[in-house]
């Protein structure tokens, strides 16, 4: 939420403020590389004041390089597309080439002139019409419809999205307070006649797409001020720490998103209970007190549009597969792979260090669970949607854990670190075998 509303903030006229910001390592490179296209960015405490610039301008010497993660790099992509002006990116080593080619062969399609020099690690823009978006996408990640929405915000020309599944929204969400002329429509549905027999009903979906998003011109807010929810793979975190543990945590102030609901009804599905209380509506984000109470976990098969609503969650469903007595089965997940380098990989590696057999199947894992987690000498890591879920393995594992990746959590989720050395006296992260 952080750097979706850092690189969104760059088409405002006025001011906006974030209230309690991520301040790890990557916001520290999104801010740096902002200001390096005009944006005055201050911080206040634990607030963030940002100046924007409706009309970022590339540096005169026309090269520039952001090392963030995928998730803002996408996002940085976008801008440096609508800015229209020549220039040169260079991004970080842990990124995955084919989704910088996802992201690049979007635009092609669409005449818009970028091109990507994978031996480089190059992504190259070239300044060109004005021109309207159509896409139609079907990636259960949402890194290029991310980066179609920031290349409208920034051009101003209109971005037409037809999603044939349902991709995480947190951008689009940011989005939506910004900008008016956002609109959003989920397609349902709907009952018809079954032609085999008339007397029976059929529901149908008549569109070839589950969401359509359209962002046409217009002015968007001059000056807001944001209280920003918790980081989704901190409450990701802590909920499979209790599920590991087998004990019973209560999360206040949790932000209720579509991809944080999933993850509930997964748990609930796989053995545990959840209750959410103190709804309440504020900023535009609907935030709860959940209280999880975990059961013993049932090792599930997955696939489909299920496995879709999960995917950015795909490691600490691995990490819950361990602590199950069976075989978990997860498909139609291959997306995953896109947010680093060998994620599947490390995954592997890190499961079998606590003796779990994990098998890397075409499009996901298989994961032979023994009924407990063990301790292990957890990493070194290169992918940040890795790490939190064995540095919650290495608390929950019977025995001793090392953990080799501190940096990246230090870097993606100081909140995650700062919580659990707050809370680190009670019940929830005493070991079982203590």
């Amino acid at each position: 939420m952080t750097h979706s509303f850092l690189l969104a903030g760059m088409s405002i006229s006025g001011e906006m403020k974030l209230i309690g910001p991520n301040e790890g390592g990557d916001t520290d490179r999104v801010i740096a590389f902002l200001e390096t296209m005009g944006c005055h960015i201050e911080r206040d405490g634990s607030v963030l004041v940002m100046s924007g610039s409706e009309h970022p301008t590339v540096p005169p010497e026309r090269r520039l390089t952001f090392t963030g993660g995928p998730f803002p790099l996408s996002l940085v992509i976008g801008l440096l597309a609508g800015c229209r002006q020549d220039c040169f990116l260079r991004y970080g080593e842990t990124i995955n080439q084919d989704l910088i080619d996802s992201i690049v062969d979007n635009f092609n399609a669409n005449g818009i002139d970028v091109f990507h020099l994978a031996d480089d690690r190059d992504v190259v823009f070239r300044a060109g019409a004005c021109l309207p978006l159509e896409v139609s996408l079907s990636s259960r990640l949402p890194f290029v419809k991310n980066s179609c929405l920031m290349y409208g915000l920034i051009s101003g020309c209109t971005v037409d999205i037809r999603e044939k599944i349902v991709s995480s929204g947190s951008f689009q969400n940011c989005l939506g307070l910004l900008r008016p002329n956002l609109a959003i429509d989920d397609v349902k549905a709907e009952t018809r006649p079954d032609p085999a027999d008339p007397r029976k009903k059929i529901r149908i979906r008549v569109e070839d797409y589950r969401r359509r998003i359209n962002l046409a011109p217009g002015a968007g807010a001059t000056e807001i001020s944001v209280e920003l929810p918790s980081d989704s793979p901190a409450v990701s975190a802590f909920l499979s720490l209790a599920v590991l543990l087998r004990k019973a945590i209560t999360l206040r102030h949790v932000l209720l998103d579509e991809a944080r609901l999933s993850f509930l009804n997964y748990l609930k599905s796989a053995g545990s209970d959840f209750e959410i209380t103190d709804k309440s509506e504020a900023g535009g984000f609907t935030r709860a007190t959940v209280h999880l109470a975990p059961g013993e976990m049932k090792p599930k098969r997955m696939a489909g549009t299920r496995a879709g609503e999960l995917i950015e969650a795909v490691p600490f469903l691995a990490v819950m597969a361990a602590g199950c007595s069976g075989t978990s089965v997860f498909r139609s997940i291959d997306d995953f792979e896109l947010t680093g380098d060998g994620c599947f990989e490390e995954i592997r590696r890190n499961l079998e260090a606590m003796g779990i057999k994990c098998g890397i199947l075409e499009d996901g894992l298989a994961i032979e669970g023994l009924g407990q987690v063990k301790g292990a000498d957890f990493g070194p890591f290169t992918n940040a949607g890795v790490a939190p879920a064995f540095y919650i393995a290495a608390f929950a594992g019977q025995g001793g854990s090392s953990f080799d990746g501190l940096e990246i959590i230090r870097d993606h989720y100081p909140d995650m670190m700062s919580l659990i050395k707050t809370n680190h006296q009670t019940e929830i992260f005493r070991r079982r075998s203590d």
